[in-house]
């Protein structure tokens, strides 16, 4: 598994102690929100020193590819969290399957979770494009 360093490729919107019951909303699609907390008094965490971890099985991806994506814990279990895809440009790039535990958002590429219940981990799968190749980062 090919394990991402966290500053270059993680900014996680994650609540330790509060999150949305069923998910980010659909307005945190909009660039002035783009993965920040929409919450009372909830930051975005400091990469460097995030108690959670994202980890990707590949970071190169072929055309209809599928990539598993897992984000824990090594502290306290989190409630909420809003992953987003984006190329070496920076651009948001395929989109993520529904699956337990998450559900893909509408307005952009970005998957959150479903319910605010205590996580320790979750698994997410995303999906290349069909019609190009690349390098995909999860933040």
């Amino acid at each position: 598994m090919a394990r991402l360093s966290l500053p270059l490729l993680v900014l996680l919107s994650l609540a330790a102690t509060m999150a949305f019951p069923d998910g980010a909303p659909e307005l945190t699609c909009h660039p002035l929100f783009d993965l920040r907390p929409v919450h009372a008094e909830t930051d975005a965490l400091d990469a460097k020193n995030s108690p959670y971890r994202l980890v990707q099985d590949k970071v190169d991806f072929e055309a209809n590819d599928r990539v598993k994506v897992t984000l824990y814990t090594v502290g306290k279990p989190f409630r909420g969290f809003k992953v987003k895809p984006v190329d070496e440009q920076g651009q948001e790039v395929g989109h993520f399957e529904p699956g337990a535990g998450y559900k893909a958002l509408s307005r952009c590429a970005a998957a959150t979770h479903k319910s605010r219940a205590d996580k320790e981990h979750v698994e997410i799968h995303w999906l290349a494009p069909a019609d190009r190749s690349g390098r995909v980062y999860f933040k």
